[in-house]
């Protein structure tokens, strides 16, 4: 149980302070995310295959089970997807900081590239932080 009241936490800390800002819509940005979901559940299914990629995926049930729960094997799919999700900061914000680059010379869209190149920073770290880790941790 103190498990799941930690994760309902961290949730919530991460929902206010969206929410209090100054417009919670300018943090949903459909084709980001989707680019980087794209990247954290296609370079798995390249490295452990079909199988471990949809265990994975249904795997979240286990953030909320009893806490003895051990899958090592699936832990490590895991680990692997926090390394993933930094690949995908990394990638995702060179390509938008590209982008930007190229359109530089027209200001009037430069805060707007830059905080989609900071979405694609903070998509990924949520993902890590509130999913993969916990569960990395518990199964491993």
């Amino acid at each position: 149980m103190s498990h799941f009241i930690g994760w309902l936490i961290s949730v919530a800390a991460i929902f206010l302070s969206v929410t209090l800002s100054a417009d919670w819509r300018i943090f949903l940005d459909t084709q980001t995310f989707i680019v980087i979901l794209g990247f954290v559940y296609g370079i798995p299914l390249a490295v452990f295959g079909w199988d471990k990629t949809l265990k994975s995926i249904v795997g979240f049930k286990y953030m909320f089970t009893h806490p003895s729960t051990k899958k090592p094997e699936l832990g490590l799919v895991y680990k692997a997807k926090i390394k993933f999700s930094f690949w995908a900061v990394g990638i995702s914000f060179l390509i938008s900081l590209v982008a930007i680059a190229n359109n530089i010379e027209d200001l009037s869209v430069l805060g707007y590239a830059l905080a989609l190149a900071l979405l694609s920073v903070v998509y990924p770290m949520i993902l890590s932080g509130i999913l993969y880790y916990p569960l990395y941790k518990k199964l491993a």
